[in-house]
C-alpha cells in the first residue's frame, strides 16, 4: 500500500468514517474515494490532481500541502515528513462535539468516575455522556417606535 493510500485510511480510521462519510466531507465522487482506497500499487506512477487535494485535505482539516506530500512519498520522492496542524477552526460544532463525547467515552469506563467523566456530565447509571442541553434565547421585547423630537 503507498503512503497516500495509507494517509487516507490512517484518517479515516482516526475519526471511524466509512468511504462514504469521506465522500460526504471532501465534496468528491464515489468513483475517486474508491479508486484511492482500492489501489494496491506499492508507489503511485501520477500525482493527483489539485481538485483530490483539496477535497481530501477539506475533509481531514489538513492544507493540501500535508497531502501532497503524502503523494510525494507515494512516488518515492525524497519528501521531508509533514508536519500535520490541525485547524480546528474550519471544523462545524457539532463534528467537534461528536469527538469529544467519542474520547469522553473512550476514556472512562462505563459507570467510571474519571475526572472527564465528570466533568462531562457522565450519567453515573448508565456511564454515557449527557450532554447538557443550551438554554434558548428569550426574544428580546420588541421596543416602541420612536417618536422624533419636536
Amino acid at each position: 500500500m503507498h503512503a497516500l493510500r495509507a494517509f487516507i485510511a490512517a484518517q479515516m480510521d482516526r475519526r471511524t468514517w466509512r468511504q462514504v462519510d469521506l465522500v460526504k466531507k471532501s465534496g468528491l465522487s464515489k468513483q475517486v474515494i474508491h479508486g484511492l482506497m482500492t489501489d494496491d500499487r506499492e508507489e503511485l506512477t501520477t500525482r493527483i490532481d489539485d481538485a483530490t487535494a483539496a477535497g481530501l485535505a477539506r475533509a481531514f482539516g489538513v492544507t493540501p500541502a500535508v497531502v501532497l506530500a503524502q503523494v510525494g512519498m507515494a512516488m518515492r520522492l525524497p519528501v521531508s515528513e509533514p508536519v500535520v496542524i490541525y485547524d480546528a477552526h474550519g471544523v462545524s460544532d457539532e463534528d467537534l462535539i461528536g469527538e469529544l463525547v467519542e474520547r469522553l467515552q473512550k476514556a472512562g469506563e462505563p459507570g467510571g468516575n474519571t475526572a472527564a467523566s465528570r466533568q462531562a456530565g457522565r450519567s453515573p447509571a448508565t456511564g454515557k455522556v449527557v450532554i447538557p442541553q443550551m438554554p434558548q434565547r428569550q426574544a428580546a421585547s420588541p421596543k416602541p417606535p420612536r417618536t422624533p423630537r419636536q
